[in-house]
């Protein structure tokens, strides 16, 4: 099944963009599919360039990437322990909060497997109490994983908020890690799961989906083009003279061979709509070309197999 006929008309429009619910940097920012909203990043500043919101190492430094990137270098040999963190969720004293479980791509840029792992930390006005720790991962070099941190939370007296913390089992002066942020959630939204880093300033998309139909076979295919040259008698001269101008466009009929009625069907309502139509078949490259229906449109049920189905149609190629 090579062949292919595409359609200029457009099935479905998906329209997404992204917007803070308040002001920028300084309130949750959602994500809307055709106005309907999908995820919500609650975390009001997830920016790692937000220093007031991340701690590194002081054994390392920060190289910015992005908006939800940064690249973490040793400085010097860092032992076991913690690499970098983020205030994930701030609350009023005796606020009430939840903390879905932050995921993060992380990338060895250097020359050693790196193994980390982490967890979630609640901190209160006095003291701070750690979740359960993450499994350890080890990181090839050049290679990319996802981590997600244990949505355990732990309770603090007097708790302000939780943070995300990443940590490393070791790593030597001058090894790095990025560290791209995928998605920390302080409310369960419509999609339970952590996805690509969004912010209020992630730039929208627009996709428009077309109609595509795929036969099996182009069972046939029969092109005429008419000459448009102009002959011109002349009185007492046997030949005429001649006005040279090129053939036009191809016209003919089609036949397409489907596997299900549903397919012949749908083919069937291409052709009669009102849109331009693209066949296009690598077997058969000389057959390839724009066209509309210009007569008889038919769908056959094969009286033989009585399963395959005909669909043929009368055409004249265009110019798109």
């Amino acid at each position: 099944m090579s062949s292919s006929i595409s359609s200029t008309e457009a099935l479905s429009t998906t329209v997404t963009a992204y917007a803070w619910t308040g002001a920028a940097n300084a309130s949750p920012s959602v994500k809307r599919v055709n106005d309907v909203e999908t995820r919500r990043n609650d975390i009001v500043d997830p920016r790692f360039t937000n220093v007031n919101a991340w701690y590194r190492n002081p054994n390392a430094t920060n190289d910015y990437t992005g908006p939800g990137s940064v690249k973490v270098t040793a400085t010097a040999a860092i032992a076991s322990g913690l690499l970098i963190t983020y205030t994930a969720s701030a609350m009023a004293p005796g606020q009430v909060g939840t903390y879905k479980a932050a995921s993060y791509a992380i990338t060895n840029t250097g020359t050693v497997p790196h193994t980390i792992y982490g967890n979630i930390r609640a901190y209160g006005s006095n003291a701070s109490t750690d979740g359960p720790n993450s499994p350890d991962v080890v990181i090839a070099p050049g290679q990319t994983v996802t981590f997600t941190l244990p949505a355990v939370l732990p309770t603090a007296a007097n708790e302000l908020g939780y943070r995300a913390l990443i940590r490393t089992r070791g790593m030597a002066a001058g090894e790095s890690l990025i560290v791209s942020q995928a998605q920390g959630e302080t409310v369960a939204g419509p999609d339970a799961q952590p996805g690509p880093y969004f912010d209020g300033t992630t730039a929208g998309s627009t996709v428009v989906s077309y109609a595509t139909s795929r036969p099996l076979y182009v069972l046939g295919y029969e092109s005429q083009r008419a000459s448009a040259h102009v002959f011109h008698d002349v009185i007492g001269r046997a030949n005429p003279d001649v006005t040279l101008r090129p053939a036009g466009l191809r016209t003919g009929t089609l036949s397409y061979l489907f596997a299900s009625e549903a397919e012949a069907a749908e083919c069937e309502r291409m052709h009669s709509g009102t849109a331009v139509l693209t066949l296009d078949d690598p077997e058969l490259p000389t057959i390839a070309m724009p066209y509309v229906a210009d007569g008889a449109i038919s769908r056959q049920l094969d009286p033989q197999s009585r399963a395959l189905w005909l669909v043929g149609v009368a055409y004249r190629e265009v110019r798109p």
